[in-house]
């Protein structure tokens, strides 16, 4: 007699094929994967789920036919809503989650998901693992990360000190009149090092960001936000920017580590504007249907292409040459793992030459927590439009 699992899953819908090949090959995948796999469709109803899932939520094939999958996931996890935003403007989204077995009990895990349309109609995969297996073989190094870190970067940058050193000495050496590929190798070396230099502090960024212990307590953005382009300002007097920012926008969380959002997406502001000659950056907050508080940097700086939107938020990844706009391709990652920490999430909308519009929210709640401690939250934000530019 076959189990009644089995005979629910296999009998359930199956993504269109070319061919029977095609579809018996999809078959085989999605029962061998060692991950748990939900396939779902329009509202997040599951359609399928293979082995792994069944055992991992302790379930029969049987039962989580037809659940959304949003009932999994535990009620007072507010990382979801995040996950599933940036799966629906992304096409993809990667993150950790909890979610419940049948009997209540809260199973941490890291999951994938991914979207595409069918017939008109949105369908996707979840993808789940548990936490403490994807963890462990990394879990010492993760731990000490905080701690290594700064040991790395210090071991590093003597090597790459002497090796600036050096290269500026064989630049004073070769003199005006050495050959010009010779004084390009040099100015290569030296770029390279710098290169690595800044890698080096993205390193050390990203282990703040992501390990720091957060300290919870009522932040003045808008007050913020002011110093960090006052600072911008000082560094390049030349430049005339049009700045605009929201009186009284206030929040509750890591004062050090939103200063950090805040300086690396006004700073990209600041930097993609560079090339316009009336500049102009606003930061503002608006409420949102859902009762949350959304976020706004805007600028009229060089955009980017939104195809390409699925890269802003990851490690390393730039969409702009370093020679057009410098950077380490670190800043919005770390931008995404500050804001997914305080239970929020963050986006993007932009068009090349027409400048970009960094959105993020944080955990719902948080502003009012905020308004209890501080005066200029109790006011509230005062309407850009009653505001004169900075």
């Amino acid at each position: 007699m076959e189990h009644p699992a089995l005979d629910a899953r296999t009998a359930g819908p199956r993504p269109c094929a070319t061919g029977g090949d095609r579809a018996q090959e999809f078959d085989l995948l999605f029962e061998a994967s060692m991950d748990a796999v939900l396939w779902v469709g329009p509202g997040g109803i599951i359609l399928r789920a293979n082995d792994a899932a069944c055992q991992l939520l302790a379930r029969p094939a049987a039962r989580l036919l037809g659940m959304s999958a949003r009932d999994l996931i535990a009620p007072r996890d507010i990382r979801a809503r995040s996950l599933i935003e940036q799966c629906r403007l992304q096409g993809q989204a990667t993150g950790e989650l909890t979610v419940l077995r049948a009997d209540g009990t809260p199973v941490d895990v890291q999951v994938r998901m991914s979207r595409y349309a069918r017939a008109g109609e949105s369908h996707g995969f979840v993808l789940l693992r548990r936490s403490t297996e994807a963890a462990q073989p990394v879990a010492g190094l993760a731990h000490d990360l905080p701690h290594l870190a700064p040991s790395l970067a210090h071991g590093l940058r003597a090597p790459l000190g002497t090796l600036a050193g050096f290269a500026k000495a064989l630049e004073r050496a070769l003199g005006d009149d050495a050959p010009p590929r010779s004084r390009h190798y040099v100015a290569r070396i030296l770029a390279a090092v710098g290169q690595l230099e800044n890698r080096v502090e993205a390193v050390l960024s990203f282990a703040r960001a992501a390990h720091a212990p957060l300290a919870a307590g009522p932040v003045d953005l808008s007050a913020a936000a002011h110093r960090i382009l006052r600072d911008l300002q000082l560094r390049e007097l030349d430049r005339i920017v049009s700045v605009q920012v929201q009186a009284g926008i206030c929040t509750e969380g890591d004062p050090r580590l939103l200063r950090i959002v805040l300086e690396n997406l006004l700073g990209n502001a600041w930097k993609f504007t560079r090339r316009r000659a009336e500049a102009s950056i606003s930061f503002t907050a608006a409420p949102a249907p859902d009762g949350s508080t959304v976020y706004q940097v805007r600028d009229n700086g060089a955009g980017f292409d939104m195809a390409h939107a699925g890269k802003l938020f990851l490690d390393f990844q730039r969409l702009h040459s370093q020679t057009e706009f410098p950077g380490t391709g670190i800043g919005l990652a770390n931008v995404r793992r500050i804001i997914a920490r305080h239970g929020g999430r963050v986006w993007a909308e932009s068009a090349p030459g027409q400048g970009a519009s960094f959105f993020f929210t944080i955990g719902a709640g948080a502003a009012v927590r905020a308004a209890n401690d501080c005066e200029d939250c109790r006011r509230g934000p005062v309407p850009l439009r009653d505001q004169a530019s900075a």
